[in-house]
């Protein structure tokens, strides 16, 4: 009975997102990954591919770590449409994909070194 209770205690945070709209859902009530934060869906949490080939995995869910993001990228997000509008999310994942294109896994790697902006290379 333990291991039930603690699976239960685990997957609690997933329906009371469910419940309060922070996830998403479908026409069936499942989760909709395409347009939930925690699926990869957004610009700002996502992996993107490098100069090089490599990747860096970007997860600056809150907007206080979006800022260090996107200084880092060399953006202003007076520039950029609202963080939250889902709709502009796929414009942004393709500009953000350019951007990472333009250096190395190890050169983003770098100038995130050190900072909270939630950027990270994958190994």
């Amino acid at each position: 009975a333990a291991m039930v209770d603690g699976a239960n205690y685990v997957a609690l945070p997933v329906f009371k997102w469910l419940q309060s709209g922070f996830v998403p859902t479908n026409d069936q009530g499942f989760p909709d990954a395409r347009s939930s934060i925690l699926n990869q869906a957004s610009h700002f949490g996502n992996v993107y591919r490098c100069k090089d080939g490599k990747f860096v995995t970007v997860q600056a869910l809150e907007p206080q770590f979006y800022k260090i993001l996107l200084k880092g990228m060399g953006l202003k997000e007076d520039e950029l449409p609202p963080r939250a509008d889902i709709s502009q999310w796929p414009k942004l994942i393709e500009r953000f994909q350019q951007i990472f294109e333009t250096k190395t896994r190890d050169e983003w790697g770098a100038i995130f070194y050190g900072t909270d902006a939630c950027v990270a290379p994958v190994l």
